[in-house]
Order: C-alpha cells, then sequence, then structure tokens
C-alpha cells in the first residue's frame, strides 16, 4: 500500500532531482567543452590538419625543386659543354691561350 507523501518530503525529492539535472548537464557542458577545446578537440584537429596541408606543399614544392637539381647535376656530369659554362661563369676560369679582356667604366 502507498502513503500519502508530506509536502516537505515532495519538495526534498524535487530539489534532489533537480540537482541531479543540474550536475548531468554541468558534466554535459564541461565535456563538450573538452571535446572541442582541449588536448584532442576539436579546434586542435582543425589546427593540425591545416598544418598538415601546408607541410604537404611545402613538401611538393621542395621534391619538385629537388627534381630540377638532380637534372642540373645530371647535365653537368655527363654534358662537357655545361662543365665548362659553369666552370667559366661560376670559378671565372677560362682555356689554354684563351685571353680574358676587362672592361671597366671610367668614372
Amino acid at each position: 500500500m502507498r502513503m500519502n507523501l508530506t509536502w516537505e518530503e515532495l519538495e526534498r525529492r524535487r530539489k534532489g532531482r533537480r540537482v541531479l539535472v543540474v550536475a548531468i548537464v554541468g558534466l554535459s557542458m564541461l565535456y563538450v567543452a573538452s571535446s572541442l577545446l582541449g588536448d584532442t578537440g576539436m579546434v586542435r584537429h582543425y589546427n593540425m590538419l591545416q598544418t598538415h596541408q601546408e607541410l604537404s606543399e611545402d613538401l611538393a614544392k621542395t621534391k619538385l625543386w629537388n627534381e630540377v637539381l638532380e637534372a642540373e647535376i645530371d647535365k653537368v656530369e655527363n654534358d662537357p659543354t655545361q662543365l665548362e659554362g659553369l666552370a667559366r661563369t661560376s670559378l671565372g676560369m677560362i682555356r689554354e691561350g684563351e685571353t680574358v679582356y676587362r672592361f671597366v667604366d671610367t668614372p
């Protein structure tokens, strides 16, 4: 058989339920905030995706630049005229018997 509860007992139970609901809502809000802003949150994930994309672009540019440099190295190693041109422009070398003329602007 069920007994009738007093007004005070009903109020006490309602307050207990409110406290429970407020605690659950508060913990849920903390969880959502943590998942968005924490160490493994969405904001950090988005920033890491941006960094990954930038690094991928840099890597692609570096690979392309390496291919260009490898082609240049191959030209210098296998083509004597390229090697001679490089020696003349970079090192200022000349062949035996050649005469170098320098033109100097006078002020």
